[in-house]
């Protein structure tokens, strides 16, 4: 996916996704080769809807460019993944949003099919693995008895071609992912649910792999 920056009509930056290492998202690529005060009230051009979420300690980027302090993101498509919300939040952050001539979105689309296909499949929950868990973490409510402490699990997959899956102490399955890495954001935004928006205290947490570690 492709991003240019432009400020008082001067391209200031561009950049593609993989540009300066596999994984790198074009945001950040672009971001990465202009000064921060320059970048100030800019406007970014890029072709998919900025990522809300990334696997710690790399940042989203909408993240990023919220505190570059852009003034507007223009984008040719939404992202349909139901990670990704990075129209609503930059507009929270009062940058104005807008999106690419309707013939522009249109060619787009053809040329990401592929890509737009493969993020809206729906896929059946998998079965609970209930194999040995990756990483734990428990929760309470203040005023509760520590007996009802909710648990939550990180697990593998039984086979080779299965899901990695969060699960609850029930072998009821909250999330799944083919990658560790993505079952890693799955886990973070999970905590991140229960703590700001339920107001639950995390009792204990642990992982033997960085990735599923909860600050």
């Amino acid at each position: 996916m492709g991003v240019v920056i432009v400020k008082d009509g001067k391209i200031l930056a561009t950049g593609f996704r993989g540009e300066s290492g596999k994984g790198d998202h074009g945001e950040y690529c672009a971001l990465k080769k202009v000064n921060e005060a320059d970048v100030q009230g800019a406007t970014v051009y890029t072709t998919l809807e900025p990522c809300s979420e990334r696997n710690p300690p790399k940042k989203s980027c909408t993240e990023r460019l919220i505190a570059a302090k852009v003034a507007r993101v223009v984008s040719g498509s939404a992202d349909k993944d139901e990670s990704v919300y990075g129209h609503s939040t930059l507009v929270e952050a009062g940058i104005e949003i807008g999106f690419f001539q309707h013939d522009l979105m249109q060619e787009l689309l053809v040329l990401n099919k592929t890509f737009n296909d493969s993020r809206r499949a729906k896929q059946g929950i998998p079965p609970a693995n209930n194999t040995p868990p990756l990483a734990s973490v428990s929760y309470y409510e203040l005023g509760t008895s520590m007996a009802d402490n909710t648990h939550f699990f990180v697990r593998p997959p039984r086979e080779a071609d299965g899901f990695y899956t969060v699960e609850d102490a029930n072998g009821l399955v909250l999330a799944h992912a083919r990658t560790l890495d993505e079952i890693a954001i799955a886990w973070h935004g999970m905590d991140d649910r229960k703590r700001i928006v339920k107001k639950l205290v995390r009792q204990s947490a642990g992982s033997s792999d960085q990735r599923f570690n909860l600050i």
